[in-house]
C-alpha cells in the first residue's frame, strides 16, 4: 500500500485549506508529493473586450499562484506543487485533469449543504467522488484535521468492494491505538403495505440472523493479515443502511469512514448516489470513498 502522489483541488476557502492541511499529514508520513490545483472557468468572450479580460485573468492567476507559494513556504519539508487549470466548468476541468494524470489519493473539502457553490456537495465534490478513478477523501467543514485517526468505521456487506475498504482501514489505522469498527446493516425496510400482506420482519424470519452475521464478520477479520495487531469492534444493526451508518458514525464520533462504492451502476446498497453520498452529506467525519479497481 502506498500514497506517493496526492491531489488537492482548492478554491482557497477554509474547507479547501483544511483539505490541504490533511494532505500535508499524509505527505509527511508517506514521503508523498502534493499537487494543489485551482480550476478556473473559461467564459464566452466579447472579442472587443478580450484583451482586457485576458489581462485581468492573468493578474488574478498570478495572485492565486503567489498565495499557493506562500502556503508552501509554511510547509517546506513537504513537496508541494501548484497548478492552475482552465475549463468550461470547474467540474469538467478537474475531471479532465484527474483522468489525464495518476494519483494515489484525492482530498477535497466540502462546504456541506450550503455555501460556496463551486465546492458545494452536489456539484464539484460530488462529481469528483462519483467519477474519479482514484480514492477520494472528503473533508467537511466540521471535521478535524487528523495526524492520526483514532476511530475508523467501515460499513461492510461481504462484497469484494467492502473487503477493499476493510483492508485499507488497516493502512489508515497506522497502529493499535486506532479502533476499527466494522458495521453490518441488515436491511429491513419495514413497509406497512408489505406487513398488510403478511410479510414478517427479518428477525421473525431469521431469529438468529444477528448472531450469524457477527460470526461471519469475526471469521472475515481473522482472514486479514496481521489482524492481531489491530483493535476491531464488530457491530450489527437492522434498518436502512445509510440511516444506520449515519447514526453509528455520530454515536462513536468516528474520525474516518471508509466506504468502497460499486461505481455508477450495480448493487444499490453502496451505490454512489445512495448510501455513500447520503452518508457524506449527513456526518461531520472525513469519508474515504474508493472503487474496487484502485487499491492504496
Amino acid at each position: 500500500m502506498k500514497i506517493k502522489k496526492i491531489l488537492v483541488p482548492t478554491d482557497f476557502s477554509e474547507p479547501a485549506n483544511k483539505a490541504v492541511e490533511q494532505a500535508i499529514f499524509f505527505a509527511a508520513k508517506n514521503d508523498a508529493e502534493i499537487i494543489i490545483v485551482h480550476a478556473k472557468v473559461m467564459f464566452e468572450d466579447n472579442p472587443e473586450k478580450l484583451p482586457e479580460l485576458e489581462k485581468r485573468e492573468k493578474e488574478r492567476e498570478d495572485e492565486l499562484l503567489e498565495k499557493l507559494k506562500q502556503d508552501s513556504i509554511r510547509h517546506s519539508t513537504v513537496k508541494i506543487n501548484h497548478e492552475i487549470i482552465r475549463g468550461f466548468s470547474v467540474q469538467s476541468a478537474l475531471l479532465s485533469y484527474i483522468n489525464n494524470n495518476e494519483f494515489d489519493l484525492i482530498i477535497i473539502g466540502t462546504h456541506g449543504r450550503s455555501g460556496i457553490k463551486h465546492f458545494l456537495l452536489g456539484s464539484v465534490a460530488e462529481k469528483v467522488v462519483r467519477y474519479a478513478p482514484f480514492p477520494v477523501i472528503t473533508v467537511p467543514p466540521e471535521s478535524s484535521v487528523e495526524e492520526k485517526y483514532h476511530k475508523i468505521v467501515v460499513p461492510f456487506d461481504f462484497s469484494a468492494h467492502a473487503q477493499l475498504a476493510l483492508e485499507n482501514a488497516i493502512f489508515f489505522a497506522s497502529d493499535n491505538n486506532c479502533e476499527i469498527d466494522v458495521l453490518y446493516v441488515i436491511e429491513d425496510e419495514n413497509e406497512p403495505a408489505l406487513n398488510d400482506w403478511g410479510r414478517k420482519s427479518i428477525l421473525e424470519e431469521i431469529p438468529n440472523i444477528k448472531k450469524k452475521v457477527r460470526q461471519k464478520l469475526s471469521d472475515t477479520i481473522k482472514e486479514i493479515s496481521d489482524h492481531q495487531k489491530y483493535t476491531f469492534k464488530l457491530s450489527v444493526k437492522i434498518g436502512t443502511p445509510h440511516k444506520e451508518i449515519t447514526k453509528y458514525v455520530k454515536k462513536v464520533d468516528a474520525d474516518l469512514v471508509i466506504m468502497a462504492t460499486h461505481g455508477l451502476v450495480g448493487i444499490d446498497r453502496f451505490i454512489l448516489g445512495s448510501t455513500t453520498e447520503r452518508v457524506i452529506r449527513s456526518v461531520k467525519a472525513q469519508i474515504l470513498s474508493m472503487k474496487l479497481k484502485k487499491v492504496l
